[in-house]
């Protein structure tokens, strides 16, 4: 059942970040392991207050969330941007936020800075909102999580180095 399937993400989701805490020699191995998609497909909701709409792929990398999208208009459809590319480097990163809930899955990625973002479709207030489709909601919440832990990782890394100099 649905319930039986969202426990058993969880527990993974638990396990795999117990394992990472306990055992930091294994941390690379999990990590691939835990990420079975390169990518997963995205669609940037509402960009230029409804006349265009901007899809593409979030990918994590080893130092940044990577999206790649395009752009066309709603009007006549025909009308394509090249591929765009936008990093989003974990040191960075404030805050990932994935919800799913029945009707619709999201990964919203708030950032330090508005202009690491200002590139990115429909980027907010250094916020960057994210659709993802039902079928790929675990993979975004492993992605969600990974993102976190890297982005906590970063900035702890940072403070450390920062000590070490004083």
């Amino acid at each position: 059942s649905l319930a039986n399937k969202n426990e058993q993400a969880m527990m993974t989701l638990y396990y795999y970040t117990a394992i990472r805490l306990l055992f930091p020699q294994w941390r690379n191995d999990a990590q691939e392991l835990s990420i079975a998609m390169d990518s997963i497909p995205i669609k940037f909701p509402e960009i230029y207050e409804g006349f265009a709409e901007a899809e593409g792929v979030l990918r994590i990398s080893s130092d940044a969330l990577t999206l790649e999208y395009q752009v066309k208009d709603n009007l006549i459809g025909i009308m394509k941007s090249g591929v765009l590319t936008a990093a989003i480097p974990f040191e960075r990163i404030d805050e990932v936020d994935f919800r799913s809930n029945f009707i619709r899955t999201s990964l919203t990625i708030r950032v330090d800075s508005m202009q690491v973002v200002e590139d990115v479709p429909g980027a907010k207030q250094g916020k960057v909102s994210l659709k993802i489709p039902r079928r790929y909601r675990k993979e975004a919440a492993v992605i969600a999580h990974e993102a976190s832990i890297r982005s906590s990782q970063s900035k702890l890394d940072r403070l450390e180095s920062d000590a070490d100099s004083l």
